[in-house]
C-alpha cells in the first residue's frame, strides 16, 4: 500500500473542504498527511484518512461539550438523524490511491452538506437528536448482544430439554423473535403443556 503522503490526502482535503472556511465560518486549525482540523466558534470538525484502514472519516463535536469532545459524532451519526435506513448502510470510504482519495473526500463533503448542515451551525436540537440516536443505537447493540448470548443458552436448554428455560428466554422478546426462535418457543410450549 502507498504511504499517505504519496496519495495526496492533505492537498485534496484542503481543496475539497475549503467551503468550510469560505462559506461556513470555520478556520483551518491544522493539517497533515492524515487529517485536517477545522473549528468555528462552537464546533470542531476533523476529516481523517486512517493510517492502517485507509478509511476516510469525519468527526464533529461542539467545542464546549465534554461528552462530544470525548465521543465525537461520525458521518453515520449525522445521517442517523435524518435518514436512519441509509445510516445503517453507510460505510466509510476506503482510499488507497490519489483518485480514490479525491472521490472519497468529494463523497464525504457531499454527505456533510446533505446531512450535517445543522451540526455546522451548532444547532442544539440537532445535537440533542444525535445524542438520542446514539443512545438508542447503543441500547439496540447491547440488546442484540444479550439476545445472541441468550439464544445460545436457549439452544443449550433445547438440547437438555429444559423447556421452561427455553420459554423463559424467548417469551419476553415477543414479536422480535426470528422464525426459528419462534418455532423453538412453540415446541417448548407444547412440551410444557403436555
Amino acid at each position: 500500500m502507498p504511504k499517505a503522503r504519496d496519495i495526496g490526502f492533505e492537498g485534496s482535503v484542503l481543496s475539497i473542504f475549503d467551503f468550510l472556511t469560505t462559506e461556513h465560518g470555520f478556520a483551518l486549525i491544522g493539517s497533515d498527511e492524515y487529517s485536517a482540523h477545522y473549528a468555528s466558534d462552537c464546533v470542531w470538525l476533523v476529516i481523517s484518512h486512517g493510517r492502517q484502514s485507509y478509511e476516510l472519516s469525519l468527526d464533529v463535536a461542539r467545542s464546549a461539550n465534554q461528552e462530544d469532545i470525548e465521543h465525537p459524532y461520525s458521518m453515520q451519526a449525522l445521517m442517523r438523524v435524518t435518514d436512519p435506513p441509509l445510516a445503517q448502510k453507510y460505510r466509510a470510504f476506503t482510499a488507497t490511491d490519489a483518485g480514490a482519495v479525491t472521490m472519497g473526500l468529494q463523497r464525504l463533503a457531499k454527505c456533510l452538506m446533505t446531512y450535517g448542515k445543522p451540526a455546522l451551525r451548532c444547532d442544539e436540537d440537532f445535537f440533542a437528536s444525535m445524542a438520542r440516536e446514539r443512545r438508542a443505537a447503543a441500547e439496540d447493540c447491547a440488546r442484540k448482544s444479550r439476545w445472541k448470548a441468550d439464544s445460545e443458552v436457549a439452544l443449550e436448554a433445547m438440547k437438555q430439554k429444559d423447556w421452561r428455560r427455553v420459554i423463559e428466554i424467548y417469551e419476553p422478546r415477543g414479536d422480535a423473535l426470528k422464525a426459528s426462535e419462534q418455532k423453538r418457543l412453540d415446541i417448548a410450549r407444547r412440551h410444557v403443556e403436555q
